[in-house]
């Protein structure tokens, strides 16, 4: 698996070594961890006959091998460096809304630390 991921990354005979990948997912009973290059291979199968895809979103014929060679990037630092690569999830932005009447604001008390309330009370004594 890793050869022929290496051999896409490094542009040579990247459909050839991609079907040979999907050939691999089939055999693994459709491994969930190769499921990318399965829906890739269709996909790019899809846009050479329909110009478009709907198996693998954002790709099309621009970009599919820069798609394929990302996802090969990601599973070969996954599965072979161990290296996990974290997805940027955008956190959705929060609107602040101002009320015509405002509340008085208060002010937050100072509380001393756990640390300086026992030397406080050692100091006491």
């Amino acid at each position: 698996m890793h050869y022929y991921l290496d051999q896409i990354l490094n542009d040579y005979e990247i459909r050839k070594n991609l079907t040979r990948v999907y050939k691999i997912c089939i055999n693994a009973d459709m491994d969930n961890r190769l499921m990318p290059f399965y829906l890739l291979y269709f996909a790019w199968d899809d846009l050479d006959h329909y110009e478009e895809n709907h198996y693998f979103e954002g790709a099309d014929l621009s970009n599919i091998e820069g798609v394929l060679k990302e996802q090969a990037q990601i599973w070969i630092d996954k599965y072979v460096h161990g290296i996990e690569v974290e997805e940027k999830v955008e956190e959705p932005k929060e609107e602040v809304v101002m009320n015509k009447i405002s509340e008085p604001k208060l002010e937050l008390l100072k509380r001393e630390s756990f640390w300086d309330f026992l030397r406080n009370i050692w100091k006491r004594k």
